[in-house]
């Protein structure tokens, strides 16, 4: 997606879902490292203070948590 383009990712099911993401260039991933950090073994959602930091340190934000 190009730059300030608004996008997500939901799942409406009750069961577990997977979300492969392509990060071109490279130097995105650290974002996808960082936000993969704060998820927890028990499937906890993250402290959404923690995750629009995050988003801060890669010039991004959090439209809706």
């Amino acid at each position: 997606m190009p730059p300030r383009v608004v996008h997500g990712f939901h799942n409406p099911g009750p069961g577990q879902a997977k979300l492969l993401i392509l990060v071109y260039p490279a130097t995105g991933l650290g974002i996808v490292e960082d936000l993969l950090a704060l998820t927890s073994a028990a499937g906890d959602a993250p402290d959404p203070a923690e995750v629009r930091a995050i988003l801060g340190k890669y010039n991004s934000e959090l439209i809706q948590s």
